[in-house]
């Protein structure tokens, strides 16, 4: 004999399963919309606001509820003008395989007069072959030279500091080259000893530096040397100058930086769903010189005034006043 079905049971046992192909087919519509959701905004929003020099808070404020904390970004243009309102050293771009950014320029070096005028270019790139080829002529520019050495800057919009740090390595003394400080107040001393950059703010540093071997030059550092810079002069090149500064007989004529002088990282965000990989530039820090003397807390990006100024754009025989500028300078 057949037992009958309890029709209550019957009745949880089909509902159970009609809300189980509901629940299943809101699945199958939405989840799609959802793993294609724009999330790189938040993560890079997090991360600022974990890492992120924000130079002001209210602003800050301002974009988190605007963004919803992020969530609201969804194409890189928007996230770099967030970035960028952020901190005007920080960025963010569509990284191209085919085309990846880079600067290959090799110094150069040129008599003008009584100077020897060493141009030191923008580097930016993976390529070790071109790091050593940029640090060995420079190096080799500096030791090489005959007469008053005057270093251009004036074009230098930046890029990595530490090939042009290890080419110019001796023209600064071994020791601390400056105090790098993260957005926690934390100290981070930048080292330049035994050949070799040292410390720095972890994921600041181009570590792989140090194991290109360059030769040990010999110390410069009781020698006159002129610098000259412009509100060209930017970033990886600020720090440069910077570093150079540690020398006594260093002194820089023309005009101010540009004043981008925070401490950038770099990494990459991307999206399963996006074949567009996004590179995102940081301000992760800023610069504390050695003396002890802080940029203000309300520039951490500040423009490096120049010891002497003058306005006209190029080290020539028409530039009678750089040229007298200079020529003091060496004689005194």
């Amino acid at each position: 004999m057949l037992r009958k079905i309890d029709k209550n049971k019957w009745f949880v046992f089909i509902s159970g399963i009609v809300f189980f192909l509901l629940g299943l087919c809101t699945l199958v519509l939405f989840l799609p919309s959802y793993l294609k959701k724009e999330t790189r905004g938040i993560e890079a929003v997090q991360f600022v606001a974990n890492h992120g020099m924000i130079e002001n808070r209210e602003e800050w404020e301002e974009i988190l509820e605007k963004t919803n904390y992020g969530r609201n970004i969804d194409n890189i243009d928007y996230l770099n003008y967030v970035l960028y309102t952020v901190n005007k050293h920080s960025s963010a771009f569509k990284f191209e395989y085919n085309n990846p950014r880079k600067t290959e320029i090799v110094p150069t070096k040129r008599q003008e007069g009584h100077f020897t005028v060493i141009t030191i270019p923008s580097i930016y790139t993976e390529n070790t072959q071109f790091v050593k080829k940029y640090v060995h002529s420079l190096s080799d520019f500096i030791k090489d030279a005959k007469q008053n050495i005057v270093l251009d800057l004036i074009t230098n919009s930046g890029g990595s500091r530490e090939p042009m740090i290890m080419g110019i390595r001796s023209l600064i003394p071994d020791g601390i080259i400056f105090n790098e400080i993260d957005n926690r107040g934390n100290t981070f001393p930048l080292v330049l000893k035994n050949n070799q950059l040292i410390g720095g703010i972890p994921g600041d540093l181009w570590t792989s530096i140090n194991s290109f071997d360059f030769p040990i030059e010999n110390k410069i550092v009781n020698k006159k040397i002129a610098v000259l810079t412009s509100e060209r002069t930017a970033s990886a090149a600020e720090n440069l100058l910077l570093a150079l500064k540690k020398n006594e007989h260093v002194k820089v004529f023309r005009e101010a930086t540009a004043g981008l002088t925070t401490l950038n990282t770099n990494f990459f965000l991307e999206n399963p769903n996006s074949k567009d990989l996004w590179e995102i530039v940081c301000s992760i820090g800023y610069l504390e010189r050695n003396n002890g003397t802080t940029n203000a807390s309300s520039a951490k990006n500040f423009p490096i005034e120049p010891d002497i100024k003058n306005s006209f754009p190029l080290l020539n025989k028409e530039n009678t006043e750089l040229i007298r500028q200079l020529n003091q300078w060496f004689k005194e």
